[in-house]
């Protein structure tokens, strides 16, 4: 039977509907027969629009969607509005058991596990709606007609607030506005209003969704070889395996933004193996609209090798390619590749920090960071418990450590980070290919023998409702690029950071770009920022979500 939203109801219904409805009960019917159909077919249009700052991205486009029991096949078309014009075309296929996506620009496919919740398609939009358990609160705005398929279809305009959107987690401040024909309760247009909670949210972003239906059939006969995923001649699959070991586990659980689909594991060189080195190399990763590592750099390196074989594993990585995709980049992030050896050694190398002096009036062509080529682990007998430590230092024009003390306060752990580090052995910085002393930081943490890691990421929560707010107590100016500073370029970079109960920032996602290798430079400066860490109502220190602006200005 094909339904038209435009077609004539039964008297009964009709009836039914000319009875002044409550608002919940209205919601509670919208969508009408073909909610709770067995099979169901939707085609329509669809436009989303998000806005974070003075940053917006716009797209519009066609979907068709084929519902039959728990199997789904929905098509969509979509075209970048705004700033470019990138086209983006993609299939979703759930036959009941597992989930296909493909993605027909970069030609690849992902299979998922079936996704047992409620999902953010059309019809699952629809079908969530009616549950009382989203629903919040209601009204009739008005009654209008609206024009379907050359007939003028009566309809109630209900706007509605839900404590959720479904298959979406990070949205909150739901509100919806619909309009129901009147005739048997088929829903004409559908507008999702709501916050994003994280980068967006923190920065009074919105985002909102459109949907008009063109047609609508239900209880129809749909082929079974609709829902088989084919895989198009010359693609390829790319496998989610970001937790095929503990190292890809925990880079995949701090990404914000990028879906990591395929990971390769770093190796470990054989002359870090001997050193006994254990530690966190701080990438720099620019995703294309192919989702594609475009762009892989160092921030924070280890040195013997270890930087390099981090940056050859996640110029590998793929990640979920997203529509619409301005600049052909759709995520700018750090990625943290951990080393740890087997069987582990007690101390790790949290992170290395160097800041290279720069001469006065003279041009900055190149500036390169002082790189470890010897390493010494502090020793083993210090950490009886687990804890922290860190010590600064200059590296000299020789490459030597000058002037190694705790950066923070003294002990047992400081002492063996502080007679560690002052053996070890760097090739110096580098302005324009002369040799510049540098000033730096490496942070140290151990874990005695036996003493199991907790490896679960950490839940992030948002400021407000009894969670405080961080408070900065130490910062790290950025640099300016070299290529900015010829260009004149200045600005400011949105990121999005996770403030860690240690109040270091972390899981760092650019939300507004900049360009010109300053987001890369905001990174590395926030990175090294300082905070008291937010915290719960009775004092427990918590990660939190915040947003920073970081500014560029030349003098």
């Amino acid at each position: 039977m094909r339904i038209l939203i435009g077609s004539i109801a039964s008297a009964a219904l009709l009836a039914q509907a000319q009875v002044s409805p409550d608002a919940r009960d209205l919601l509670m019917r919208s969508g009408g027969a073909a909610a709770t159909a067995n099979t169901v077919r939707m085609q329509g249009t669809e436009s989303s629009e998000l806005v974070y700052g003075a940053t917006s991205r716009e797209n519009s486009g066609s979907f068709s969607l084929a519902v039959s029991g728990a199997r789904t096949r929905l098509e969509t078309k979509f075209v970048e509005t705004s700033p470019g014009s990138a086209e983006a075309s993609e299939l979703s296929i759930v036959d009941g058991t597992s989930r296909w996506r493909y993605n027909r620009a970069a030609n690849v496919y992902w299979q998922y596990p079936a996704p047992a919740g409620p999902t953010n398609d059309v019809l699952g939009r629809i079908r969530f709606s009616r549950d009382p358990a989203g629903f919040r609160d209601g009204k009739i705005l008005r009654q209008e007609t609206m024009e379907f398929g050359g007939l003028q279809t009566p309809c109630f305009v209900v706007h509605a607030a839900y404590s959720k959107l479904p298959g979406n987690a990070t949205a909150i401040d739901v509100e919806r506005t619909v309009w129901i024909a009147k005739s048997n309760y088929l829903v004409l247009r559908d507008v999702w209003e709501f916050t994003m909670d994280a980068a967006a949210s923190l920065s009074m972003g919105k985002s909102r969704v459109t949907t008009d239906y063109t047609a609508v059939e239900w209880d129809i006969p749909l082929a079974d070889d609709l829902f088989v995923f084919h895989p198009p001649d010359g693609s390829r699959q790319a496998t989610p395996s970001a937790t095929a070991s503990p190292a890809l586990a925990r880079a995949a659980s701090g990404l914000k933004g990028a879906v990591l689909t395929h990971g390769v594991e770093p190796a470990i060189t054989a002359e870090a193996r001997a050193a006994g080195l254990q530690g966190t190399v701080s990438l720099y990763v620019e995703v294309g609209g192919d989702g594609r590592p475009s762009q892989v750099e160092a921030m924070e390196g280890l040195g013997l090798g270890l930087d390099e074989q981090a940056v050859r594993a996640v110029q590998q990585w793929t990640f979920q390619p997203r529509p619409g995709v301005p600049d052909d980049i759709q995520d700018i992030l750090d990625v943290d590749v951990s080393y740890r050896l087997d069987p582990p050694a007690p101390w790790f190398v949290e992170s290395e920090s160097f800041l290279v002096n720069l001469p006065d009036r003279q041009r900055i062509d190149e500036v390169i960071r002082p790189v470890a080529t010897h390493y010494a682990a502090p020793d083993a007998a210090a950490c009886t418990a687990a804890g922290k430590t860190a010590v600064r230092l200059t590296v000299g024009r020789t490459g030597k450590p000058l002037d190694v003390h705790p950066a923070d306060s003294a002990g047992l752990l400081a002492d063996a980070a502080v007679k560690a580090v002052q053996s070890w052995h760097f090739t110096p910085g580098t302005v324009n290919g002369s040799a510049m002393e540098s000033h730096g930081r490496v942070a140290f943490s151990c874990r005695p023998a036996g003493d199991v890691e907790k490896t679960a990421a950490e839940l992030a929560y948002r400021i407000g409702g009894g969670v405080s707010a961080p408070v900065l107590l130490s910062k790290v100016e950025p640099e300016y690029s070299v290529q900015a500073r010829k260009s004149k370029w200045q600005g400011t970079s949105m990121l999005y950071v996770q403030i860690s109960p240690e109040g270091k920032a972390g899981h760092i996602h650019v939300v507004k770009k900049l360009g010109m290798g300053l987001d890369r430079q905001a990174m590395e400066a926030v990175k090294q920022w300082r905070f008291t860490p937010g915290m719960m109502r009775d004092g427990t220190p918590i990660t939190v979500e915040a947003t920073i602006e970081v500014n560029f200005r030349l003098l």
